[in-house]
């Protein structure tokens, strides 16, 4: 299956193809989305994770959905308690005979410490910009992560100081060329 790409959307797939671990900085509107899901599609990947904001979901939802049709999809809104629905998650995950996206938001997903442990094929972290702060747990679920490639999506990767680089690198498996603490990293 192809997914039509513009030349910019082509150049981010090869990018983090060639990669376990890669980020995107482009800008909004540039088509992020669709080149992630490219990503999954040509790497053979066959479960992905995106976290992704509440607002974006349906949308993320949406652009698989059209553009591979046999793909299952599962998102993180719904109904009853983050246990219940993670249970349900991970159902879905190990029913799937094809490839299967599971959608949600970091405040949902944190609160789902299994989805962690699920041997994901590519984690997509939309946004990635929000995982800055190296002690919230977002930042801290998402570097606990199991997945063979990892992406970050963002248009504004580092958006108030250098430092904001250490807890989206280390969230992303990307801080092995950091130092282990912020300290040692200011420093």
């Amino acid at each position: 299956m192809s997914i039509p790409l513009w030349s910019h959307q082509r150049r981010l797939v090869d990018f983090a193809a060639a990669r376990t671990r890669s980020v995107w900085a482009a800008g909004m509107g540039t088509g992020k989305t669709r080149a992630s899901i490219a990503l999954a599609v040509e790497t053979g990947a066959r479960r992905i994770l995106v976290a992704t904001p509440l607002a974006v979901i349906d949308g993320f939802r949406r652009e698989i959905e059209n553009l591979v049709p046999g793909a299952t999809v599962v998102t993180t809104k719904g109904k009853g308690t983050a246990k219940e629905r993670e249970r349900a998650i991970v159902e879905a995950v190990k029913a799937a005979e094809g490839m299967v996206f599971v959608v949600g938001n970091l405040e949902s997903l944190r609160l789902m410490p299994r989805l962690a442990a699920v041997n994901w094929c590519l984690y997509v972290a939309d946004e990635c910009h929000r995982l800055k702060a190296h002690n919230g747990k977002s930042s801290k679920w998402s570097a606990k992560v199991s997945a063979k490639r990892t992406v970050g999506l963002s248009g504004t990767i580092l958006g108030q100081t250098p430092l904001d680089a250490f807890g989206t690198w280390r969230a992303l498996g990307l801080s092995s060329r950091f130092p282990r603490t912020l300290t040692a990293f200011r420093d």
